[in-house]
């Protein structure tokens, strides 16, 4: 039993900026001579990992991604108007998720007449995007909806999920949208995203380091009909990769044998 001992590493390491911290994670994890394999959710942070213990005496890096979360809750009804078309943004309320940079960029776009945008999440920034949302007036299209326990009854019903982090491991929220049948329209960022995404077949990639990149694709997204429909459409390309039964063989395949 012992041989098989699995050290995982769910979250970006490199987001942290002491590389003290850094290298006592991974010397933590060499401490156990049990552990044979070190368990990485996306390929790009597989590598990253891969290239800082180059030369040294490590484990096995494996990439495995994190399965789909079913759902079974996503036909009730939500609090808000949902008569009104919105686009949604989910995740905790902090510098990395780029909630403020979304908002800006929402209120001074040219189709925020046509569509509102909800934000799901906590966080410590939530008096500061509360600001920000009236000091641009836009109390009326941007709502900060908090901690929902069930995002998805909001995913399912919107026209498109935004991701704009700075930094993932993975993105499960942008499969989970996917899975509901919701296109994706997320920053490039490392790591993750160009992993799930195929950039105008199931969603939209776009690079966050100026504004204009952000309002362009969003502009392109909600103004286009087309565009929108076709990549709806296309929404359970390659999602095989992410099925439960699927994520089970490689455990078995790369793990436990």
């Amino acid at each position: 039993l012992l041989t098989r001992q699995v050290f995982t590493v769910d979250t970006n390491l490199f987001w942290v900026k002491s590389k003290l911290y850094r290298r006592k994670i991974l010397k933590f994890a060499g401490y156990f001579p049990h552990v044979k394999t070190v368990l990485v959710p996306s390929n790009q942070l597989r590598l990253k990992f891969e290239n800082y213990v180059k030369g040294k005496s490590f484990k096995k890096f494996v990439t495995i991604y994190n399965p789909i979360a079913k759902f079974d809750s996503y036909n009730n009804s939500i609090e808000e108007n949902s008569d009104a078309p919105f686009l949604v943004s989910v995740g905790r309320l902090n510098n990395a998720k780029g909630f403020e940079q979304l908002i800006r960029c929402f209120a001074s776009s040219s189709f925020n007449s046509k569509i509102n945008l909800y934000i799901l999440g906590s966080g410590a920034i939530l008096e500061k995007l509360e600001k920000l949302i009236l000091d641009l007036k836009m109390e009326e299209k941007i709502k900060l909806l908090g901690f929902k326990k069930y995002p998805e009854l909001y995913i399912s019903k919107s026209k498109g999920l935004i991701l704009n982090s700075t930094v993932e491991s993975f993105c499960n929220v942008l499969v989970e949208g996917l899975y509901l049948g919701v296109p994706v329209i997320s920053n490039d960022c490392d790591y993750g995203p160009r992993e799930i995404i195929e950039h105008g077949i199931n969603g939209l990639l776009y690079d966050k380091s100026k504004d204009e990149n952000l309002i362009k694709i969003l502009e392109e997204f909600v103004n286009s009909d087309t565009l929108s429909s076709n990549l709806k459409k296309n929404t359970s390309h390659k999602m095989d990769r992410f099925d439960t039964n699927k994520i089970t063989e490689e455990w078995i395949e790369k793990v436990l044998q």
